[in-house]
């Protein structure tokens, strides 16, 4: 996968984790079929995705309307964010969504101590100043194991 696509590649990583979470329990039958009877709330908060709801598969219909359901709960910051990150899956090619979800699946399936090893990796990564941000996404990859690795 190019370096370029990290940033993309990360929101969308973002967003799997909460649509390939386990859908609440009987959600797949609760998400509308098709777009016209997605809820108008629900339909602000998954604009970008209208062209494509009738492609997704009940369960990922299920944990998209789950998120839009708790759209309105959570502070407007994180609201912000949904919808960025939103925005940012739609505009994903099929290739570069299956890429995030296989990241995403990867990761689910780490011991819990690399998990969080990762996590606090990110969480530094995060924390950077944007040009140091830009430096590493264009960087070649450092081979695992080296010195100095991310």
């Amino acid at each position: 996968m190019a370096r370029g696509h990290l940033g993309t590649l990360s929101i969308a990583a973002a967003v799997a984790v909460a649509m390939l979470g386990p859908a609440p329990a009987g959600a797949a039958t609760d998400a509308p079929a098709t777009w016209a009877k997605v809820p108008e709330a629900e339909r602000q908060v998954l604009a970008p995705l209208a062209g494509e709801w009738e492609s997704f598969e009940p369960e990922r219909r299920a944990r998209w309307i789950a998120l839009a359901r708790r759209y309105p709960s959570l502070p407007p910051a994180q609201q912000e964010r949904i919808q960025s990150r939103v925005r940012a899956w739609a505009a994903l090619t099929p290739q570069q969504r299956a890429d995030a979800r296989e990241k995403y699946r990867r990761l689910r399936d780490l011991p819990e101590d690399k998990r969080r090893e990762l996590l606090a990796k990110w969480f530094e990564y995060e924390h950077l100043p944007q040009e140091h941000k830009d430096q590493l996404r264009t960087a070649p990859p450092t081979p695992p194991g080296a010195a100095g690795s991310r």
